[in-house]
């Protein structure tokens, strides 16, 4: 490994990473992107070859392309190199990806640390993405946690100023079958910030521009179950019960002076509310629970007494009939 570059500002930092993804290559790599960021350089180029390696350390890496203050460029090289495995991922990581002549990319396995593949039911998988868009990246990872079970892990990162909707796909493959699983990213100029706090989801709005009303509907994409709440710039903080737990998928529609815009997140409920709906009126009316059990109290004596009094009276108009045989 090896890295070259001017100190001045503006240069091209060239840095040369080979052999295998581990821990001796993430903090090589993190070095170097550094000493590019401190020198304000105008790009940091990585060229490339491995046979792939560690998953730890391959997410490491990854975060630290993602986060740097300089575009990095992945350059798979030389001539008969390759980006497998691990090197796949940090490839799609880049702001910029490219490959010398008879290079060679993919395709990415989870193994064993010796090299091995993973026994058990679910054999060896491979990922393949499909993905073609340039104003956001995308990247798919498997993560074995036994032979039985895996996780697909999928990372995205906006790299132009745009909104939208981008779809794309990811496959799973192994020795019986393909997985097809399709992706859609959503950018929105809005931001939605949601919490999940004492059995409620907590919401509310930013947006760059003078904003009139929100609506945010709330899904849970397991039950198909959803709720609404308005928001106005006087009331940007809002909360509904949260019904169910597990992930939500919040949309919201903003209503602003230069027109329509829309904010996008997802909240994991850990912390949902078993409360029926009457508790819900009451939120939605601000009507203190105790103060209604109060009232409620109040009308259940009332209508005892009322009912006790007609009985009564009624008693008594019945004994001043006089009947005759």
């Amino acid at each position: 490994m090896a890295c070259s570059g001017s100190e001045e500002p503006g240069a091209v930092h060239v840095i040369k990473a080979e052999g295998v993804v581990g821990p001796i290559m993430e903090r090589y790599l993190d070095r170097a992107i550094g000493g590019a960021e401190d020198s304000n350089a105008k790009a940091a180029v990585i060229e490339l070859d491995t046979p792939g390696g560690l998953d730890s350390s391959m997410r490491d890496i990854v975060r630290r392309i993602e986060q740097s203050e300089v575009p990095v460029i992945v350059y798979v090289s030389p001539i008969g190199g390759r980006a497998a495995s691990a090197g796949t991922f940090i490839t799609m990581a880049a702001h910029v990806a490219a490959m010398a002549p008879n290079t060679s990319i993919g395709a990415a396995s989870a193994i064993n640390s010796d090299g091995s593949d993973i026994e058990g039911k679910l054999g060896k998988l491979n990922v393949i993405v499909e993905w073609n868009n340039e104003s956001v990246s995308l990247n798919a990872n498997v993560e074995r946690t036994n032979g039985t079970n895996a996780n697909l892990v999928i990372n995205t990162k906006l790299l132009k100023d745009t909104t939208g909707k981008f779809d794309g796909r990811v496959y799973i493959e192994s020795e019986q079958n393909k997985i097809s699983i399709p992706v859609i990213v959503y950018a929105g100029e809005a931001t939605v910030s949601a919490n999940n706090k004492d059995g409620r989801i907590w919401l509310s709005i930013d947006v760059p521009d003078r904003w009139k009303f929100a609506k945010v509907v709330i899904t849970n994409p397991d039950s198909g179950g959803s709720q609404s709440v308005t928001l106005t710039p006087s009331s940007n903080l809002s909360s509904i019960p949260a019904r169910s737990v597990g992930e939500h998928w919040i949309e919201a529609d903003v209503i602003t002076d230069n027109g329509d815009v829309k904010g996008f997140s997802v909240l994991y409920v850990s912390d949902a509310n078993s409360d029926g709906i009457f508790t819900d009126y009451l939120a939605m009316y601000g009507i203190p629970l105790k103060e209604a059990f109060m009232i409620a109290t109040f009308l259940g004596i009332a209508v005892v007494i009322a009912f006790a009094w007609t009985r009564k009276n009624g008693s008594k108009e019945e004994t001043n009939y006089t009947y005759f045989p």
